[in-house]
């Protein structure tokens, strides 16, 4: 979508469930006993844990940093059963939960301008792949992210390379 654009463009890119995170996939919703996440301590619903299998041993945790949340979302993953899952309903003795992506079975709409354009790296022509920079300040989205209070639920600007 962004190949051919100019800076300062901008333009809506729409793309359907199957290009994006996929169909919503029912085989990733299970109920676990609660005995199961005891480990994890307090939970809650919207809690979202890192699911480990290892042959018939299920093991729930919290993921330890960002990077492993995103590596852990069940996307084209070869062991689906590993990965990220949401907390959908606690019942009295057991735990919903759901391993899809929250945006799993829906049609996206983005609203897109191009704030800068930059040459890729030896690295990023070679895999297709951005770099990962750890550094992202000087882009300005509105949102400070420490405490949320400078979130408006109207304006989800967010920068992508």
């Amino acid at each position: 979508a962004l190949d051919g654009r100019h800076l300062n463009e901008s333009f809506t890119v729409d793309i359907p469930f199957e290009q994006g995170y996929g169909p919503y996939r029912p085989d990733l919703v299970m109920e676990v006993p609660k005995d199961e996440l005891r480990e994890v301590g307090e939970i809650w619903l919207g809690m979202e844990l890192e699911m480990y299998m290892d042959e018939d041993v299920r093991e729930f945790q919290l993921p330890e940093t960002a990077d492993e949340f995103v590596d852990g979302l069940n996307l084209d993953d070869d062991d689906e059963s590993d990965g990220i899952y949401t907390i959908k309903e606690i019942k009295k003795d057991t735990v919903v939960v759901d391993g899809n992506h929250p945006f799993a079975g829906k049609d996206l709409t983005f609203d897109v301008t191009v704030v800068a354009i930059d040459q890729p790296s030896f690295t990023e022509l070679e895999t297709g792949y951005p770099d990962r920079e750890e550094d992202f300040d000087h882009f300005d989205d509105g949102f400070d992210g420490a405490d949320g209070e400078d979130f408006d639920d109207n304006n989800h600007n967010r920068r992508w390379r």
